[in-house]
């Protein structure tokens, strides 16, 4: 079995849960509401832009010229041509590169995009890879499945069905999932772990991408909302659902709370009465290190 068979079935779950989420399925029959749609073009302009970055990493870090010449490219292609056609693709719904630009970063398009740049730095290649696999390939995994459905009569939402179900990017899906098999070849156990937790991680960070675009997300959060327990995962089931809210309640183990960092805690108390408090996060997340804990435990009383 490849490394990635592997990876998919540890995510199944979660990628199960998106292909039902009602923004994916609003676009497969194309009655999703415009004004939830516009949310998910603003956020995935400013998630591409940061997106970018990682693939700057991945031009540092490669070890073969092929690989440093395929990183590139994408580099290339997406600051100077995919960025161009979201902003035609943008226009068919009333916006303006000036609305594009100017629209405020939600906080998961923000903590998802942090935690992809830290991994990248942070990390070494197969962790970049693992971490970014998630969005290249479950983006054609999404629309392979609704292009075999019945084509919406809406022509943008079958445009962009068509787009990621496209043999260019599922090309592109497949070479990074070459990448990863290849990467993750005679790695010990405790290193291939690693690698599904971020694929996972960032598997959970795609469902709540279609989450925010859902219900909207500017720093107010309705308390209870757990969201889909198959992308929380059985410790969100220990919790109260009147203890947390949606925008904590995916957070993953301790060990992700590393790769968060202390920004991501930081930013749980920047809505000190809208976000779970330490004490809830340790209780869905286990006990998190002292050096990360004490700015929190600082700023949160």
């Amino acid at each position: 079995m490849a490394f990635t068979d592997e990876l998919y079935a540890a995510a199944k779950p979660i990628w199960d849960a998106q292909l039902e989420h009602r923004f994916v399925e609003g676009i497969g029959d194309g009655k999703l509401d415009e004004e939830r749609f516009k949310r998910w073009v603003l956020q995935d302009y400013r998630y591409l832009k940061e997106f970018a970055r990682i693939f700057a990493w991945a031009v540092a870090k490669s070890e073969d010229l092929a690989s440093m010449s395929w990183y590139a490219a994408v580099l290339n292609l997406t600051l100077n041509t995919e960025m161009e056609l979201h902003r035609k693709y943008a226009a068919r719904f009333g916006l303006t590169p000036e609305d594009l630009e100017s629209a405020p970063m939600w906080p998961t398009t923000r903590a998802y995009t942090d935690f992809l740049v830290r991994t990248a730095g942070d990390g070494d290649m197969a962790d970049l890879v693992a971490a970014l696999l998630p969005c290249a390939w479950g983006y054609v995994y999404i629309a392979q499945a609704l292009v075999r459905r019945e084509a919406p009569e809406d022509q943008r939402y079958a445009d962009w069905i068509e787009q990621y179900a496209s043999v260019e990017f599922a090309e592109a899906a497949d070479w990074l999932k070459a990448e990863m098999n290849r990467l993750a070849e005679g790695a010990p156990a405790e290193k291939r772990r690693r690698l599904t937790e971020l694929f996972v991680l960032s598997s959970r960070y795609e469902w709540q991408f279609w989450e925010m675009c859902w219900k909207g997300e500017i720093g107010q959060f309705t308390p209870g909302d757990l969201g889909d327990r198959r992308v929380l995962g059985a410790d969100a089931g220990q919790v109260a659902d009147d203890q947390l809210i949606s925008f904590a309640a995916w957070f993953p183990p301790r060990q992700h709370l590393a790769q968060l960092g202390v920004h991501g805690l930081r930013l749980q108390c920047t809505f000190r009465d809208r976000v779970v408090k330490l004490a809830q996060l340790q209780a869905l997340a286990q006990p998190v290190d002292d050096d990360l804990a004490g700015p929190c435990q600082d700023r949160c009383g």
